[in-house]
């Protein structure tokens, strides 16, 4: 059996290493012309990948976590995270996912704004986007995964 943190450490990573091969690929899918990508273009496509990753990541993520339990290969309530810090968000998966997406939206989205109109930018070339891409949603499918299986492990205990 497995501490619940070390479950977060496994899972988040293979979640991050997932999206940041997915998403920079899907950005190549719809973008085969490599094309320059202005600022505009980033911001909608950020807000819709946190969205739907989001909602996709707590989907797994919930059916991972039940079925660890159901097995016995984690035990609930030997985190160090004290009390229960997510006790108010959804339960359901899809509302949950939902929830998160808008949150990190709201929270990357200006902050990207932010630093490339410091930097001068404008947008990104190709390349330039699918290395950004990788970092933000791997980072973010390592902290949703994380959310979503503690918030999941609270609800079932």
């Amino acid at each position: 059996m497995q501490s619940i943190n070390s479950y977060i450490l496994i899972q988040g990573t293979i979640c991050a290493i997932i999206n940041m091969i997915v998403n920079p690929g899907m950005s190549w899918l719809f973008n085969r012309t490599m094309q320059f990508t202005p600022i505009a273009g980033i911001v909608i496509d950020m807000t819709i990948t946190c969205l739907i990753m989001s909602t996709v990541i707590a989907f797994f993520t919930t059916s991972g976590v039940r079925e660890a339990l159901k097995a016995g290969n984690i035990k609930g309530g030997d985190s160090h995270f004290p009390g229960k810090p997510l006790s108010r968000f959804p339960r359901r998966w899809w509302a949950l996912g939902i929830l998160l997406g808008f949150i990190f939206a709201i929270l990357l989205v200006p902050l990207t704004i932010v630093i490339f109109t410091a930097a001068g930018l404008c947008g990104l070339s190709f390349l330039w986007l699918v290395i950004f891409k990788a970092i933000y949603t791997g980072s973010m499918a390592f902290a949703v995964t994380g959310l979503v299986i503690i918030r999941q492990i609270e609800a079932l205990q």
